[in-house]
């Protein structure tokens, strides 16, 4: 992707002051830089963004103040041409912009802009809002602010912190003075813009909460005020969530003089903590001692203490300037140490075991006993602390002998619950874990009552469980509720009922080593005591016992969800995780609670098999896994084409200190039902489901004062998405009203095998809602929640012939009141069900009628019904409809107007039938008399003013009392409803953006607390469109220009006016008439597609509103055909489309053709939804008949004609269906009859049908295609018959026929049908087919296909499967192929291959087979890790050493050398692992070097093997000790000529052998050694970068296997500096164009306006839409790119490389030729010879014959100096091709293949040895290429960098291969010197070789190779 930004948008005399900055990019960049004297910071972002920071400073010189805004903001034209930067995004690489613009201040009142706003202020801002909104980064032209109307004004929003908190913030503001429509709020996470969230806010809200947030997260808010769909100013505020408090502050130890603490860090990371601590008691008036601790720290030590005293003290969090709450605790001091002996020290080691067997006795109304147990000598003395829950004062402590297990706490409160907690300190200090209880001390009067429960005691812990013990009278309580959960919260709470006549109980299966809360209950009358409360820390696991797992099963599998299940054989895990991988082969993980079996896995794909592996996490331990796998069902045979619906936003309104109003939105689609979960406030998990209608629900028998979570899911079909959550606070409690309700009796009735009716009565007052309480037939206890106004519940899905025992409890604020019981026993199964049996309905019956409620009870005679759907019409004649569970026999309508008829009709829903209704009347009663009239607001009339053609002003006024707001009611002009908030204090209101002359009716509510009163309505008309009729536009003249032989460039002008669009119309070569559009601003266009050498009249009108005006005319003659060109073939064109036959439900569309054909044609329109359709329809038809249309609605409709990979069009046209049927006959029933074949042809049948009752509106045709591809062919409602064409012959079809009424698609019926044999004298249709595929020769990583051909041949084959990661890969084949061997596959693994026959533009088959790869090898021992031997040294040199190394076993992947240079600093060097040596160069003489040398294997690094060596003095060469004749080279002298003040050029000679390179030394102008490497085989090399007039030493060596040898040396000095340089005229390029354009290449060429250009570059992307990059030569003016799609459009950008400099683009697009639609088979091309000729020292010319047809191209190979292979395409209309870049004296062989289609004939041969190189050497300074390096390998990515020895590249092209082994070309610039590689292979070697690009000439590669990392899991 490529990121163009252009930076114009401030303007005029502005400009100067802007300085944009230009971005820099790479894996993570900031653009950081000074602009007009203003700096800016790097912007925190996500890992892999690129942020484009601008910053941008506005100066105004003194008396530059603009004379206006449009003065100041001069015309694009006038200013410099743009900037534009691009950018290449690579992988899922993200780009964040930012803006900074610093402001002058205005200097005078002249400044101001539009509306009074300061200049250029207002101008920013409208730009850099317009900037926000565009999503390609680019704003509109400047506009005014918030446009063009200046009598609207927005106020500005003043912002405030309100309250904040851990989780939650509020924002508050003033409401203005000025009405507002609403608010927009923009929230961003700081530091992490990707979490940016917009919502909106009525004109009403004066403040802004969030909830659900973390702790010291911080916001960025900007606020908004809306008006007349225009912003304000933005108002911003910083704000963040308070830090909380740190957690579980402890004391682990104590002595005499010193305490030990612990704490666990709070969630938000803090700056540090601030510890207060001072002694209790006597001193409690000095001042606390305060210590300042860092934020890594969690434990402390206080030294300095007293001993036996007791300390109070606090820690506190801090960040900044901002504490977090207080964590208190106490603790005592030890006792001194008598004797000599030495105080014992604090142990921070594991706290150990607690006392045993806490227990509370002797209770009475200020004191009580606590007596423990615990094994002598363990302890030396306990710490027991006391205080009330909640209480955040310093809790009561003593401290008591360790030889004591008893101790009295007095000076208690009565009637008080107290929490108990005791330690045990040993002798060395160690404080024990706690073990905790609660207990309630006596009433002041010793009185029974209900909270007369006792102490609960502990007895008894062990590593699984612990027992509990109470005291409790006899008789008091009828059982006793015992609550428990995991304090960490691990695990939901659960409960246990104990006997009324148990005290005691053992909790068991608990997990080891975890805290518990546990609280119990006395269950009094139906109400729960005050609860007593203990904490218990189970005991550790016993030391070596493992956790370990069971097996893994799979069940309740469906086509989307599998439901897997556990055992665990021995212990518990503290979580589980499961891994699969998903329909697209990315790793999941699941994690599962510890306490959970079970899992359902939903969102799979169906029919495909997973394999899942769960594990045991114990721990920091992952245990396992266990694994199974499970294949999905198949999906469902009829799914709906609908989209998936996702939910929109949850808010929570209207809280009470009982209830809480929800409300959500819906994104798209419709949902089933909705499961609102939350928990109560004991904690216990709620579910409340809603219908899928519902958009809003109370929910209510909340606690006070109490924060909720509320989570919304959504359900669809069965899946269940989401949830959306938002959480809400209750209000405080209201009084409770003295008269408590209470139950009557429950009673049962209409009892079935299935249901029961239960019914109750209320003795006194009122519940708000109600419980009932049962076990089904698994024993599970079910509670069913209902509302308060009920007295009857239908209990479904039971059991037949069981006993049920139901419990109905009344819930009134926080009590639960009851129960009351009732036992029924469910009948037994009906023995024969006839599945014919259809449901049907019995009576409706009306009774308990109020004023405003009815209930309706029904009967069944007969079956069951899915629901019921209940229709009626509200008081104002809306209908209503209510959908009721299939379980129901009653339900009551709510809302109702009093004394008021209603008719009702109940319907049963059975499958997609719906049956019924059945009706009845009756009518509410009179309101109730009590109502204060004067309580409640009433409004007044609706009137509308100030009428134009698109807005009317609405006034209304109010009778009695004010209103919170009003609502707005009505439908836009496409018939959607509108719903506008108005505030309270409003009277009128503007309604905007109507449509002229239509009847709107508008609806006005008032909102009054949770009412809506109202409506009161008016309607009107609009005003027709307002014509300017002085201003009616006029056509000037039509001229015609640039005539050639296919197109002609037409011209004209406008004498007045504007018009909306032209239309140009001709007739074409045929003489069909051609219409093509134009639009309204274009004076221009250019007609394409003419006939050479005809004459062509063309006529333009001009289109103003619904006039077409003129025509003008002209005439003009097309060229002639230039020689050796090809006519173009004639596109097709679309005709007309209109519309007939509409009814309230279809329409009949039919157009026509003007020119050629089409494949098919798509047409596309919107349903009454306003959701896409796009219905395909056959390349001969002329009609279609859209069904399934709304009544009374206008659609638009869009038709294209397809033709090849072209859609062309659209046609269009609307029209407005008829409006629905007064009557439709209710019970008309549908049935369609029988559907018969005949006449079988080999391509056609014909379809034959009845329908034997009612009318259908149309039907629908479905077959599968010879490709097995699913056909709807949708047909009239009124035909009986169809012929079906375009059929395969000899193939079996199944038809199915469905008939379309409305919206119900009733059958289908069915036949089937053969088509016959194709006609024997058919050649064409012969048509290949496949045989079979089977897999063989089957390793652990490849397979072998084979296949065989039944008939006739294939052009090519395709072959594909899905890769390890479940990935497609697409592999061709040639067609003269029959197998192929797959590579790279994973071991242990089901593969499915499909082959498919590709046959000219058909693709044929699959044929498929599937098969397992063989396990990976299991030879690898583990004892065989490969391990290093030794490292020596050798071939030492002053610079340079030789590292040799051998393996003693095994092999490496790679080496890793590492040493330190000359300065120090590390040195890391890769080796590839088939090395055993290596060179190290670049060392410095007489110095000792150590060399450490490690084996790298995977990811583990073996060694290091090290050796140390010193280099050689620098000394001059001594001649050999014994020479070998003419073996050894030497070399002759070193001159200098060509000398400039920059560069000099060096020549040698050689007076023997021959040397491999040459190495050059010399000092630069700082004084740093330089080396310069050159090839063995030149003799001439040009140093630059020279200073002037300096003088410069060089020493030349020559090369020769490992020696170096030399050096021979000379000096010079470099000439004086340039007096003054001449600026060189800077190249330009002129226009690019394109010819000889073909279905598969197109010619371009193009012009240069001045100067020269190195090279060119020309960029494109291919039919994959892969950017591709090709460079040519700077002396070339033509290319002919090859390879391209048929019928497809391409976009050229032509760059000119000058220097290092990238000029352009200029830029041309093309459309390439249809593909040929006939091949003759007989015309197969022949290539004739290839021979060489004009032969130089570095180039050949090689030219070649063609013995017979034609070739699409060709491709010529050959082998460079180095032996690499090169390859060269050359046009298919060339015969000669020049080939440079060759060595000198050297023989080439050249291969010439040509490319016709898809395959590759010949090669025809030629050899030849190019010329001696030329005696003088070119003095040209070139430059070389240095050392190549990989780092910062992850598993997509490496980072590259390289180094250049001498001189300057002006580009760098890299290469390497993909992981699917496909050549990579990156194109980088020259003065780049890194590269990051992306999107590769995780664990796969790379080689990557980089060429260095200096004018014409490549140079290089140097390469390196690496391996990418292992993939890991999240």
């Amino acid at each position: 992707m490529e990121i163009g930004m252009e930076e114009e948008w401030i303007e005029g005399r502005l400009k100067r002051g802007l300085r944009p900055l230009r971005p820099r990019h790479g894996a993570l960049a900031a653009a950081v830089a000074a602009a007009a004297g203003a700096g800016a910071s790097p912007r925190r972002a996500p890992a892999n963004a690129t942020i484009f920071s601008h910053i941008y400073s506005v100066r105004r010189g003194a008396g530059e103040g603009p004379e206006s805004p449009q003065e100041a903001l001069a015309p694009p034209s006038q200013l410099q041409p743009p900037r534009l930067y691009e950018h290449t995004l690579e992988g899922d690489e993200q780009v964040v912009f930012t803006h900074r613009i610093n402001l002058p201040r205005p200097a005078t009142a002249r400044g101001r802009g539009p509306c009074g706003r300061r200049w250029p202020g207002w101008a920013l801002e409208a730009q850099v809002q317009a900037l926000r909104e565009q999503p390609d980064g680019h704003p509109e032209p400047l506009r005014r602010h918030a446009g063009e109307d200046c009598t609207i004004e927005i106020p500005a929003v003043t912002l405030r912190v309100g309250r904040r908190d851990e989780g939650s913030f509020r924002l508050q503001w003033t409401r203005p003075k000025i009405h507002v429509d609403g608010y927009e709020i923009h929230l961003v996470p700081t530091g992490d813009p990707e979490g940016a969230v917009s919502l909106q806010l009525p004109g009403s809200a004066t403040s802004f909460e969030r909830s659900g947030l973390g702790p010291g997260q911080e916001f960025s808010v900007t606020v908004r005020a809306q008006r007349a769909q225009r912003l304000g100013p933005p108002a911003t505020q910083s704000v963040r969530t308070r830090i909380d408090a740190p957690r579980d502050l402890r004391p682990t130890g104590a002595t005499a003089t010193s305490l030990s603490l612990r704490w666990e860090p709070p969630a938000a990371q803090p700056d540090g903590y601030t510890l207060h601590y001072r002694p209790v008691g006597r001193d409690s008036t000095e001042p606390p001692t305060r210590l300042t601790l860092p934020p890594n720290r969690t434990t402390l030590t206080l030294t300095g203490l007293r001993s036996t005293t007791q300390y109070t003290l606090t820690l506190t969090a801090h960040r900044g300037p901002e504490q977090s709450p207080p964590a208190s605790t106490s603790a005592t001091t030890a006792p001194e140490a008598s004797g000599t002996e030495p105080p014992a020290t604090p142990s921070l080691s594991r706290p150990g075991p607690p006392p045993g067997d806490l227990a509370v006795t002797d209770v009475s109304p200020d004191r009580f006993r606590v007596t423990w147990t615990a094994t002598t000598g363990t302890f030396q003395h306990f710490l027991l602390q006391y205080r009330e829950p909640g209480s955040r004062a310093p809790p009561g402590q003593t401290q008591v002998p360790g030889g004591k297990r008893s101790v009295i706490v007095a000076q208690l409160s009565p009637s008080t619950e107290y929490e108990v907690e005791l330690r045990g300190v040993a002798p060395d200090g160690t404080i024990s874990e706690p073990i905790t209880t609660g207990v309630w001390t006596a009433p002041p009067g010793g009185g029974p009552g209900p909270g007369d429960l006792g102490a609960l005691g502990v007895r008894n812990v062990t590593s699984d469980g612990f027992g509990l013990q109470w005291r409790a009278r006899q008789g008091l309580f009828q059982s006793f509720l015992l609550r428990y959960e995991d304090a960490a919260g691990r695990t939901g709470p659960r409960e246990a009922e104990v006997p009324a006549d148990q005290r005691a109980t053992r909790l068991g299966g608990l997990r080891p080593g975890t805290e518990y809360n546990v609280t119990l209950y006395g269950v009094h009358r139906g109400q729960l005591s005050p609860p007593l409360r203990a904490r218990v820390r189970t005991a550790p696991a016993e030391p070596g016992t493992q956790p370990s797992l069971g097996e893994l099963s799979a069940s309740d599998v469906t086509h989307d969800s599998i439901l897997l299940s556990w055992t665990v054989q021995d212990g518990d895990f503290d979580s589980f995780l499961l891994q699969y991988k998903d329909a697209e082969g990315k790793p999941q993980a699941l994690p599962v609670d510890g306490g959970s079996h079970t899992v359902t896995v939903t969102n799979l794909a169906p029919s495909r098999r997973y394999k899942f592996n769960l594990y045991g996490i114990s721990g920091r331990k992952r245990l396992g896994p266990v694994s199974t796998d499970a294949v999905t069902a198949k999906e469902p045979r009829e799914p709906e084409l609908t989209f998936q619906p996702s939910l929109g936003e949850l808010s929570a309104s209207d809280v009470t200190h009982d209830s809480v109003l929800l409300s959500w939105t819906i994104q798209t689609g419709d949902f089933d039902s909705f499961l609102l979960q939350y928990k109560n406030a004991e904690g216990k998990p709620q579910a409340l489901p809603v219908d899928g209608g519902s958009r809003t629900v109370t929910v209510t028998n909340l606690a006070p004062s109490h924060r909720y979570k509320f989570n919304l899911y959504g359900i669809s079909g069965r899946k269940r998405l989401g949830p959306v959550s938002t959480d809400a606070v209750t209000g405080p409690p209201k009084e409770v009203p003295t008269t408590q309700p209470s139950l009557g009796e429950l009673s049962a009735s209409d009892v079935t095998h299935d249901s029961t009716l239960l019914s109750w009565t209320v003795q006194a007052g009122d519940f708000d809602s109600f419980l009932l309480q049962y076990k089904d037939a698994e024993g599970k206890p079910q509670v069913l929640p209902m509302d308060g106004g009920s007295r009857t519940f239908t209990v479904t899905n039971l059991a037949p012939s069981r006993r049920y025992k139901f419990n109905l409890y009344g819930v009134s604020g926080s009590k639960h009141l009851g129960p009351v019981s009732t036992d029924a026993v469910t009948a037994t199964v009906r023995q024969e069900e006839e599945p014919t049996a259809e449901p049907s309905l019995g009576g409706l019956s009306a009774s308990d009628i109020t004023h405003d409620s009815i209930l309706l009870s029904w009967t069944v005679q007969a079956g069951d019904f899915d629901s019921f759907l209940l229709q009626y019409k509200d008081a104002e004649g809306k209908p209503q409809a209510l959908p009721v569970d299939g379980g129901s026999r009653t339900v009551t309508v709510t809302n109702l107007a009093p004394s008021h008829r209603y008719n009702f009709k109940f319907y049963g829903v059975s499958g997609r039938k719906r049956l019924g209704p059945i009706s009845t009347n009756a009518v509410t009663a009179a309101a109730p008399t009590e109502e204060v009239p004067t309580a409640q607001p009433s409004l007044g009339e609706l009137s509308a003013s100030d009428i134009t053609h698109d807005s009317i002003l609405l006034s209304w006024t109010v009778q009695a009392e004010d209103f919170d707001s009003f609502l707005l009611q009505y439908k836009d002009a496409q018939g959607k409803p509108q719903a506008l908030p108005v505030d309270g204090g409003s009277r009128t209101v503007t309604i905007t953006n109507l449509a002229p002359s239509r009847r709107y009716k508008f609806n006005l509510y008032g909102i009054s607390g949770r009412k809506r009163l109202g409506p009161i309505s008016t309607d009107t008309v609009t005003a027709p469109q307002k014509e300017v009729l002085t201003a009616q536009p006029s056509l000037g003249e039509l001229s015609a220009s640039d005539v050639t032989h296919n197109s002609i460039l037409l011209s004209w002008t406008v004498q007045a006016g504007d018009f909306d669009s032209f239309l140009l119309q001709y007739k074409d070569a045929q003489g069909k008439p051609q219409v093509l559009p134009v639009e309204g601003g274009s004076r221009t266009v250019t007609i394409t597609n003419l006939a050479p050498s005809r004459r062509y009249k063309f006529s333009l009108y001009g289109i103003s509103g619904r006039k077409r005006l003129g025509p003008v005319s002209t005439d003009a003659v097309t060229a002639a055909v230039p020689d050796g060109e090809q006519e173009l073939t004639f596109q097709p064109s679309l005709g007309e489309l209109s519309a007939s036959d509409v009814t309230h439900d279809s329409v009949l569309l039919s157009w026509t053709i003007q020119a050629g054909d089409f494949d098919s044609f798509l047409l596309q329109y919107k349903d009454a939804e306003g959701k896409p359709q796009a219905l395909p329809v056959d390349g001969g038809s002329r009609t279609v008949t859209v069904t399934n249309l709304a009544p009374s609605r206008r659609y638009k409709f869009n038709l294209y004609g397809i033709s090849g990979r072209k859609r062309l069009g659209p046609v269009s046209t609307d029209t407005v269906t008829a409006v629905a049927p007064r009557d439709e006959a209710v019970g008309t029933q549908l049935r369609l009859g029988e559907l018969s074949a005949a006449n079988a042809a080999h391509d056609s049948i014909d379809l034959s049908w009845t329908v034997e009752e009612g009318t259908f509106d149309s039907f629908i045709l479905q077959y599968r295609d010879a490709e097995g591809n699913p056909q709807a062919l949708p047909v009239d409602g009124a035909l009986r018959s169809l012929h079906l064409h375009d059929l395969a012959p000899s193939r079996r079809y199944k038809f199915n026929l469905y008939g379309v009424s409305g919206r119900k698609r009733l059958g289908p019926v069915s036949t089937d049908a053969v088509t016959a044999a194709a006609p024997t004298e058919a050649v064409p249709t012969a048509q290949p087919s496949l045989g079979e595929l089977s897999a063989s020769d089957v390793t652990h990583n490849s397979i072998l296909l084979s296949w065989s051909i039944q008939a006739g041949d294939f052009d090519s084959f395709l072959l594909q499967y899905k890769d390890a990661e479940g990935k497609p890969q697409v592999l061709p084949v040639d067609g003269g192929s029959r197998t192929v061997t797959v590579t790279n596959l994973a071991p242990s693994r089901r593969y499915k291959f499909n082959l498919y026959g590709i046959s000219g533009r058909k693709r044929l088959g699959p044929v498929s087979t599937d098969t397992v790869t063989a396990t990976a090898p299991t030879e690898e021992v583990p004892t065989a890790q490969p391990s290093l031997g030794e490292l020596s040294a050798s071939d030492v040199t002053h610079n340079s050493i030789l590292l040799s190394w051998t393996i003693q076993a095994g092999d490496f992947d790679s080496f890793l050398l590492q040493y330190k240079d000359a300065q120090g600093k590390p040195q890391a060097l890769p080796v590839d692992g088939g090395s055993h040596t290596v060179t190290v160069t670049n060392l410095a003489p007489s110095r000792r070097y150590k060399f450490n040398l490690y084996g790298i294997s995977g990811r583990k690094r073996l060694g290091p093997v090290s050796t140390d060596t010193v280099t050689g003095q620098r000394l001059l060469p001594r001649a050999p000790m014994e020479e070998v004749p003419t073996a050894q080279p030497s070399l002759g002298e070193l001159s200098a000529s060509d000398v400039t003040h920059d560069s000099i050029l060096l020549s040698w000679s050689i007076q023997a052998g021959d040397f491999d390179s040459f190495l050059l030394e010399y000092k630069d102008a700082q004084g740093k050694s330089q080396a310069l490497p050159v090839d063995g085989g030149s003799r001439t090399v040009t140093i630059t970068n020279l200073a002037p007039s300096r003088r410069y030493k060089f020493n030349l060596y020559g090369i020769s296997s490992r020696k170096r040898l030399g050096p021979v040396s000379t000096d010079t000095v470099t000439a004086a500096a340039p007096m003054e340089e001449v600026p060189t005229a800077q190249p330009s390029l002129g226009e690019l164009s394109a010819s000889d354009v073909t279905h598969d290449s197109i010619l371009l060429s193009w012009s240069i306006q001045a100067g020269d250009f190195d090279s060119f570059l020309l960029e494109y992307k291919d039919a994959q839409g892969k950017s591709q990059a090709l460079p040519v030569d700077g002396g070339s003016r033509t290319v002919t790119i090859t390879n391209l799609a048929p019928s497809r459009r391409y976009k050229f950008n032509l760059y000119g490389i000058s220097s290092r400099k990238r000029l352009g683009p200029v830029s041309t697009d093309t459309v390439t030729a249809a593909a040929p639609t006939e091949a003759v088979p007989t015309a197969r091309p022949s290539l004739g010879e290839l021979s060489a000729s004009d032969v130089t020292h570095d180039s050949i010319l090689l030219s070649w014959t063609i013995q017979a047809g034609d070739f699409d191209s060709f491709l010529l190979q050959y082998k460079d100096a180095q032996g690499k292979p090169q390859a060269l395409p050359v046009d298919g209309g060339s015969r000669t091709v020049t080939i440079t870049n060759l060595a000198p004296s050297r023989r080439y062989k050249f291969h010439l293949y040509g490319i016709s289609g898809r395959k590759r004939l010949g090669p025809v041969s030629t050899d030849t040895v190019t010329a001696a190189a030329p005696t003088e050497a070119v003095p040209t300074a070139q430059p070389s290429l240095g050392e190549f390096s990989a780092s910062d390998v992850t598993h997509d990515s490496i980072l590259l960098s390289w180094t250049i020895q001498a001189g300057d590249f002006d580009s760098f092209l890299l290469q390497y291969k993909d992981a699917q082994g496909k050549p990579q070309a990156l194109p980088v610039e020259g003065g780049s010197r890194t590269v990051t590689i992306t999107n590769l292979a995780p664990s796969r070697r790379y080689k990557f070789n980089l060429y260095g690009i200096s004018g014409r000439k490549r140079l290089g590669p140097i390469s390196t190779d690496t391996i990418t990392g292992h993939w890991l899991l999240p």
